[in-house]
């Protein structure tokens, strides 16, 4: 750890850290009825903060903005759904991974496409700068078969805006978030067989950052064994689907 890393002194002297979340991603961080941002990694970062005795501010960013709020000290992690990669974990300062995850696509049940091969000439809409977009850009097979991907999209409610209004065919993203929308209108959508590609979520902070992520991992630590993280799981996922210390 490098003696100018003022990471975990920044955010101790300030008492608060700043965590980036994705707020268009149930049931890891959404926005509730009363206009509220909810959700696992919401309830997570409360606990983490509790235990530092500081406090916590949630600022809603999308995955394009990432590397400029990170890096220009805007957040100091980012949470909510962030897959690991190996171009990540060069880019960031990752913890352990803490929830298995699965990049999958949903699509309408009216369409009758469930595997891949029924993907021929079909439109996949993905949000800018997430992870689906960049594994369906990167896979010569899935490319080779689809008529196109549109990455443009902000958030995945104005993918199934499309997706219901026929512009997409199919919407890719993180299990976790797909599974929310199924449960909602199982008679509407239905998700594709195979997963486009199976990962794990971590929290990341800027390069460099290593005490403060050292500090959230130890936390995150005390948390797993205490059977708090057991707890937010099963009050979000319904069942235990944590990884972190295991």
């Amino acid at each position: 750890m490098s003696s100018d890393d003022v990471s975990l002194a920044e955010v101790l002297v300030r008492s608060k850290i700043i965590v980036g979340v994705n707020a268009y991603n149930p049931p890891i961080c959404f926005y509730d009825n009363k206009n509220e941002i909810v959700g696992f990694d919401i309830d997570v970062f409360k606990e983490i903060a509790n235990a530092m005795n500081i406090d916590v501010e949630f600022r809603t960013i999308v995955p394009s903005e990432i590397n400029e709020l990170i890096n220009g000290g805007v957040i100091d992690c980012i949470a909510s759904g962030f897959s690991y990669s190996d171009e990540r974990n060069e880019a960031y300062e990752l913890t352990a991974p803490y929830l298995r995850n699965a990049v999958v696509l949903l699509t309408l049940r009216s369409r009758g496409i469930n595997s891949i091969e029924d993907l021929k000439d079909k439109k996949i809409g993905g949000q800018r700068g997430s992870l689906g977009a960049a594994l369906i850009k990167n896979n010569p097979e899935i490319m080779s078969r689809i008529h196109s991907l549109n990455d443009s999209y902000s958030n995945i409610p104005h993918i199934l805006v499309d997706l219901k209004s026929f512009g997409v065919d199919a919407c890719v993203g993180d299990i976790s978030t797909m599974a929310a929308y199924l449960n909602k209108e199982p008679e509407m959508y239905s998700l594709v067989e195979q997963a486009i590609a199976l990962d794990s979520y971590v929290y990341a902070f800027k390069k460099g950052s290593e005490a403060l992520k050292t500090e959230v991992e130890r936390v995150l630590y005390e948390l797993e064994q205490k059977g708090i993280l057991e707890k937010i799981s099963r009050k979000w996922f319904g069942t235990d689907i944590i990884i972190f210390g295991k």
